[in-house]
């Protein structure tokens, strides 16, 4: 046999186990992952604009890396901790409310189903003021973290403080919250209910219709709606507006 022919003979190439490398850009930090990750991702497969597996164009070379912009090189590692390893969550439970909250954001804008309600999954057993989940929700579209969280501000004994209805949109959402908390208030009066043992999530059905009818909360299933007694973190950053006298026959919810 000639040398050179010996040398042009390659082993073939798996067809399943051969990973294809994706190369990508962030910060000015290049990454360079299996490509069969990203593979579930219609968003990416439409930044790439090749098949997977092709070896020449963008995210196939550090000369020619995928580029992402909008996106932190730490919050981008943290995702790839996640995505990675999944579905072991081995080396991520013990991540930050801030590194899940990434992981979220990441998910959800490059569509990782499966990611993104681990991401919601582990977020919902943190504790956190309702003004922080409605924050998330709107910012990440989850509707029932919405409507959950403005059950609680509608349900509880206290009217919410200055600062917080300015962070939540002010004078239109204060006049919303008040109309819906005084329609409650006459329902539990109508049926007589003065329970001090009374929890704001056993009572889903009296605040949820008004929530989402007079808040203009998108609707989604009640049995989505999260009864993790660690949802709102009431009693260490919640914050009441002490001139606003409680509402007769309603207590605070305890944990």
């Amino acid at each position: 046999m000639n040398p050179s022919e010996d040398l042009e003979i390659r082993p073939p190439r798996d067809e399943t186990y051969y990973f294809a490398m994706l190369v990508v850009l962030v910060e000015g930090c290049l990454f360079k992952v299996p490509r069969y990750y990203f593979e579930e991702s219609d968003v990416f497969q439409a930044m790439l604009k090749l098949p997977f597996g092709v070896q020449t164009g963008e995210g196939t070379t550090d000369e020619h890396p995928l580029r992402l912009d909008g996106v932190t090189a730490n919050d981008f590692r943290t995702f790839l901790t996640v995505l990675i390893r999944f579905p072991s969550t081995r080396n991520v439970d013990k991540f930050t409310k801030d590194e899940w909250l990434a992981v979220l954001h990441l998910a959800a804008m490059w569509e990782f189903t499966l990611i993104r309600e681990l991401s919601v999954g582990k977020l919902s057993a943190i504790g956190m003021t309702a003004a922080e989940r409605i924050s998330i929700a709107r910012r990440e579209d989850m509707p029932d973290w919405l409507v959950a969280s403005h059950g609680y501000l509608i349900a509880l004994d206290k009217f919410p403080s200055i600062r917080v209805v300015e962070e939540l949109g002010g004078l239109q959402f204060c006049m919303k919250i008040a109309v819906a908390r005084e329609t409650v208030w006459r329902q539990r009066q109508q049926r007589n209910r003065h329970n001090r043992s009374w929890k704001w999530a056993d009572d889903i059905p009296s605040w949820y219709s008004v929530a989402v009818e007079l808040c203009d909360l998108p609707r989604c299933p009640i049995d989505q709606l999260n009864r993790n007694p660690n949802f709102i973190d009431e009693h260490t950053s919640y914050e009441v507006c002490a001139e606003t006298p409680a509402i007769p026959t309603m207590t605070e919810p305890h944990f």
